[in-house]
């Protein structure tokens, strides 16, 4: 039991020495994630800095969400992906988060709008989501 002890403590003690040293060349920047409750709002990042938006959504219903206005010479879209809220994503009625990863490419200001909307329906959308983003270095 005792040796045990002493094996933890040193994993420990190995985990917060590789820790004491970060200065600020070596930090990472900070992942700034946002969903609905962020609609309507001013987001401040840095350029190099990843923004992850999560919006619920059902595509069983025939809705997506979709980039409708972006500035891509200030952020770019990475990836857009889709995850279920069931093991079974073809499931009748069950919805989950669609997933959209950027990148803040320079300095600037884009507002990043979204519309939830049965793509081949013309004009009618169920809902929208906006945020502007402004990039410093």
């Amino acid at each position: 039991m005792k040796n045990l002890f002493l094996i933890i403590l040193a994993f420990v003690s190995i985990g917060c020495a590789n820790n004491v040293n970060n200065n600020d060349s070596n930090k990472t920047k900070e992942l700034i994630q946002l969903n609905e409750g962020a609609n309507d709002t001013v987001v401040k990042v840095l350029t190099d800095q990843k923004i992850i938006i999560s919006l619920q959504g059902n595509p069983t219903t025939g809705f997506a969400w979709s980039v409708q206005d972006i500035n891509s010479d200030v952020i770019r879209l990475i990836s857009k992906k889709f995850i279920s809220g069931s093991d079974n994503f073809w499931r009748v009625g069950v919805g989950g988060k669609y997933i959209f990863e950027f990148i803040a490419e320079k300095q600037g200001k884009t507002n990043l709008e979204f519309i939830y909307k049965r793509p081949w329906v013309g004009g009618e959308t169920a809902q929208t989501f906006t945020v502007t983003i402004n990039v410093a270095d």
